[in-house]
């Protein structure tokens, strides 16, 4: 018998996408030190985007605008944006260069009072920060993600750390070889730990098949959003601090930081050697997982604003030396 750890479920929420297309276009050409076309690095961040707001949040995205002077594009750029379900909004950058930005600002400001389903807003950038509506967002109970390819500018933004995201980490690992950062910046991988001790507790055991029910997809689980949905699972009484470390002492699973924007950051990797583990990752897939019990949790508010579950004072749970 499973843990029942489904709860009462929220309204749907969404989110909208705002892609400041002048401004990652050049952010890009200059990180790559060539002309390149912005489009597949573009499709790469909105495919990881919007699994990773579907699956860790369960957050549909509903809307996407790209903002550019069009007239310096050839005709396809147009196509490939519609191809990729993204709406082209065409912005004049004569006698104002950043044309652009001010009309992001605008149009994420009107979607904030007239679609109340929304409550998330990311907007996709080169090195702008955006701070102005990144703030009154947050004002107004929405929750502001900016996607970057300059990870420096949320440096010394203490307040706003928690809204930036480096773009980098979203391109596929083709599309990283174009930048002379490469996998330098990556903390190396321990690995999985070699000894192993079986997992009894049955909340431990319940927190693994929550794991994999909802980011068994993915490589490396940030640990922020997981932890946040191990609390809404399980209530106020469960302390999925406690637990993960449980897991993490029973070497179930294991932790390493990574470089981020603009701090450094915590996944969580499930190790398949583990017996309970792999016992739970083979009922998923022999037909004894209950797929009607195994759907997805319903959506939940974004906001990362006063977490205590911030990563950077997270270091009893830090695997790296």
């Amino acid at each position: 018998m499973r843990y029942d750890h489904h709860k009462a479920r929220r309204p749907q929420r969404r989110a909208a996408i705002f892609v400041d297309f002048d401004n990652l276009t050049q952010a890009l050409q200059t990180q790559a030190n060539k002309k390149i076309q912005a489009l597949p690095y573009l499709d790469a961040i909105l495919t990881e985007l919007r699994q990773y707001l579907r699956s860790a949040d369960q957050t549909r995205t509903t809307l996407i605008n790209a903002y550019a002077d069009f007239g310096h594009y050839n005709g396809q750029v147009i196509q490939e944006l519609s191809a990729q379900g993204v709406q082209p909004c065409f912005v004049s950058s004569v006698g104002q260069p950043n044309a652009s930005e001010v009309q992001i600002c605008l149009d994420a400001a009107e979607v904030l009072h007239t679609r109340p389903d929304i409550r998330v807003v990311v907007l996709v950038t080169g090195d702008r920060p955006y701070l102005p509506l990144v703030r009154q967002l947050k004002r107004q109970g929405c929750h502001p993600l900016v996607v970057t390819m300059d990870r420096s500018i949320g440096d010394g933004m203490a307040s706003d750390e928690d809204v930036f995201l480096d773009a980098y980490n979203l391109l596929t690992d083709t599309l990283r070889r174009d930048f002379s950062r490469g996998d330098e910046e990556r903390y190396a991988s321990a690995g999985p730990p070699e000894v192993t001790e079986p997992v009894d507790d049955p909340l431990a055991v319940s927190t693994l098949e929550v794991i994999y029910e909802h980011f068994g997809q993915y490589e490396e689980i940030y640990l922020t959003p997981l932890l946040r949905r191990l609390s809404d699972e399980f209530g106020d009484d469960y302390d999925p601090k406690a637990i993960i470390q449980q897991l993490e002492e029973a070497g179930a699973v294991y932790l390493e930081k990574r470089r981020g924007t603009p701090h450094d950051y915590t996944v969580l990797i499930l190790n398949e050697r583990h017996p309970e583990v792999s016992a739970i990752r083979e009922s998923f897939y022999d037909g004894s997982y209950d797929e009607e019990e195994a759907r997805p949790m319903d959506p939940e508010d974004l906001s990362f604003e006063g977490d205590d579950y911030d990563d950077e004072p997270y270091d009893d749970l830090d695997a790296t030396p």
